[in-house]
């Protein structure tokens, strides 16, 4: 773990990482992440926008860009103890240890908001909005914090770090491609994918029963669209990128995912079609 990264300052950001930094800045301080994670939003309008967020395994770190923001440092997230917020509150304390802090502290104005799912059955969060901080809690215990710059009104940042070069997306030693050129060709990839599926149904038959009775292409569509890079995980191939995107039903809701990854050059490597469970 790195000293210089050590102490979280809300609103301005984690140690010498500062809100409002560009990707090859944060790539100075911090090196290349071990992967890089692309979203997009408002799919096919004009409105689109897209969020990436760069992960760094070894240092449960993970700090978010977006499009929006001129691809600026937006978000940072932590999952380490070794991580300290107001000297006192760190990943691991209790629910309990964690409102003891915050009442002595005198920052006891927080929202607690439950969470809870099937996957994460205990998963809450205190919402501190006067720092625009967020604590997240799995199990009774302290599990991610996370936090932004703060706002001077609605629509306008204070930046507590103004780059003074072009922020722009960082080279990262493999090829990077456009953002709307990757999702066209994954969204390409899908259609192709699908036509094939309802056009052969004997063929994929195993698919077609898995599908919600009567299915027919016309009720399939993509949302929720994201890209991986891969730049250092084991049992990947560096600079491959995975490009995948839910299938939603039009009566049913979501019913799983597809997926292609492609190594660098974007020759095929493998891709995949999942159909999960789906209420009935």
């Amino acid at each position: 773990m790195r000293d210089n990264i050590k102490y979280i300052n809300p609103g301005i950001g984690l140690g010498e990482l500062k809100f409002g930094m560009s990707q090859d800045e944060v790539k100075e301080i911090l090196g290349l992440p071990n992967e890089i994670e692309i979203y997009q939003y408002l799919p096919n309008t004009e409105e689109s926008e897209f969020s990436e967020n760069w992960h760094y395994e070894e240092l449960e770190l993970s700090i978010s860009f977006s499009s929006e923001d001129d691809w600026r440092i937006n978000t940072i997230s932590i999952n380490s103890h070794h991580y300290s917020l107001w000297n006192s509150i760190k990943i691991g304390q209790s629910i309990v240890q964690v409102e003891e802090i915050l009442n002595k502290l005198k920052k006891a104005n927080y929202i607690c908001e439950d969470w809870s799912n099937l996957e994460s059955p205990d998963h809450k969060l205190f919402e501190l909005n006067e720092y625009y901080l967020n604590l997240w809690f799995d199990n009774k215990e302290l599990s991610e914090i996370q936090w932004s710059p703060k706002f001077i009104n609605d629509e306008e940042i204070d930046w507590p770090h103004i780059s003074e070069t072009e922020t722009k997306f960082s080279e990262i030693g493999f090829k990077r491609y456009k953002i709307q050129f990757l999702f066209k060709k994954l969204e390409a990839h899908i259609n192709a994918n699908l036509n094939q599926v309802f056009q052969n149904r004997n063929e994929y038959k195993e698919v077609i029963n898995d599908l919600p009775f009567n299915t027919q292409r016309e009720n399939i569509r993509t949302e929720n669209r994201e890209i991986k890079y891969y730049l250092n995980m084991e049992n990947r191939i560096k600079g491959s990128i995975l490009a995948k995107a839910r299938l939603l039903h039009d009566e049913f809701g979501d019913i799983g995912w597809m997926a292609v990854e492609w190594e660098n050059d974007l020759t095929i490597i493998d891709d995949f079609l999942v159909i999960e469970e789906y209420e009935t």
